[in-house]
């Protein structure tokens, strides 16, 4: 358990300090950076289009309620409010093209990603259960060992025991032979004693 822990700690480090890993971190950092500046583009050239659009109808007003002294300068104002209008649409329509184009983008990168993924998942899968059948075949093997071990080790336990039993007889066998040997020896002892104490024929 304490080794898992390490290695996955190990693992961790490895993840944090790895570059890749980084760059790709500060790639989505800088695509969600970009993808709201888009946003913001869209935002700010729309308020200038509607900005720009209420200056042409003011300038406009302007224009039908002016004299001939002031109608040139009027129709100038309206004219620069035009253009003011036409830059902010043209502005508006590039902010709103880029936000598309980006989002076409993300949208098709994100399908590879998924697609990559898949693929990575099903591969990982393939290693897993490989690796599995690996760590079961070994643990399959150690029992058989450790089995044969065991068999081993009860095998010279009973040969240990029956050495033992064999070698305790003989020790009792030698024990007794020298006692059976004097008991044999005292008997014809007495006798030739008795042969010579007795009296001898005249």
């Amino acid at each position: 358990m304490a080794a898992k822990k390490t290695t996955a700690k190990r693992n961790a480090v490895k993840a944090k300090k790895d570059p890749v890993v980084d760059l790709s971190a500060q790639i989505a950092k800088l695509e969600k950076q970009l993808e709201a500046a888009r946003k913001k583009a869209v935002d700010q050239t729309t308020k200038a289009v509607t900005t720009a659009k209420k200056a042409v109808d003011k300038a406009q007003a302007a224009a039908k309620k002016a004299s001939a002294k002031t109608a040139d300068k009027a129709k100038a104002k309206l004219a620069e409010a035009k253009a003011t209008l036409a830059s902010a649409k043209d502005a508006q329509a590039a902010a709103k093209k880029e936000a598309a184009n980006a989002a076409k983008i993300k949208k098709a990168v994100t399908g590879v990603e998924k697609e990559l993924a898949a693929q990575a998942k099903a591969e990982a899968k393939v290693a897993a259960d490989k690796a599995k059948a690996l760590a079961k075949k070994e643990a399959e093997a150690r029992k058989k060992a450790a089995a044969k071990a065991k068999a081993a080790a009860k095998k010279a336990a009973t040969a240990k025991k029956a050495s033992a039993k064999k070698a305790a007889a003989k020790k009792t066998a030698a024990k007794k032979a020298p006692v059976k040997k004097a008991a044999v020896k005292k008997p014809a002892a007495k006798k030739t004693a008795a042969k010579k104490a007795a009296p001898k024929k005249a």
